[in-house]
């Protein structure tokens, strides 16, 4: 019959978790966090809440930390080319993790799972998704005559110009004195020199 109706095929469960778990990305802006910080953080809680508590979160997260990732193989390229990837967060473990921070509860892979089918992931990933993309518009400016304060922005802008048009006329005109004065200095240099020079020819006659 194939592999399709094999009593191997995994059951419809394993299948929603998996594709639930390619399509709630981590969203723009934001990084699951990587097991082995969750699990250096809960070996912590351990020490000081005891070790039964944390310990269905900390087993989940060990084996996410221990799952190693080999993306599929392209045209004509070999396993040696691969290098498969680990200590990988996901919305599962993301999701107890922020559980955990705010409840203290730490919740086993089953757990997950149970509230992943109740729908309870979907909207946590809903409600991270939503707070990562919005926008905050802040008002900066309340007034109640619209037309007095275009006005005055107008009148800014108007003077700004004015402002901008003075000073470019005001810097042309340095830099034309100030050319005027290099080429007035360069024609007494010129007519120095040309004169020493003379000095110099008729000092060199009158000596011979």
């Amino acid at each position: 019959m194939g592999a399709a109706h094999s009593k191997r095929k995994a059951g419809r469960e394993t299948y929603h978790r998996y594709w639930s778990d390619k399509a709630m990305r981590a969203p723009k802006g934001l990084r699951w966090t990587k097991p082995s910080v969750i699990i250096l953080a809960l070996e912590t809680e351990a020490v000081k809440r005891g070790a039964i508590s944390v310990a269905p979160l900390l087993t989940y997260a060990v084996d996410c930390r221990d799952t190693v990732f080999i993306k599929p193989l392209k045209g004509g390229q070999r396993y040696v080319n691969v290098k498969p990837k680990g200590d990988r967060g996901n919305v599962f473990l993301e999701y107890a993790w922020s559980v955990y921070k705010k409840t203290g509860r730490a919740l086993s892979e089953v757990d997950i799972m149970a509230r992943h089918t109740e729908g309870k992931v979907h909207s946590w990933y809903d409600s991270v998704s939503i707070f990562r993309t919005k926008r905050n518009v802040e008002v900066v400016l309340a007034v109640k005559d619209k037309e007095a304060v275009k006005k005055f922005f107008k009148k800014n802008k108007k003077r700004a110009e004015s402002e901008s048009e003075r000073s470019k006329r005001i810097g042309a005109e340095h830099r034309a004195k100030e050319e005027k004065a290099a080429n007035y200095h360069r024609e007494q240099a010129v007519a120095i020199n040309a004169e020493i020079a003379l000095i110099k020819m008729f000092k060199d006659m009158l000596s011979k």
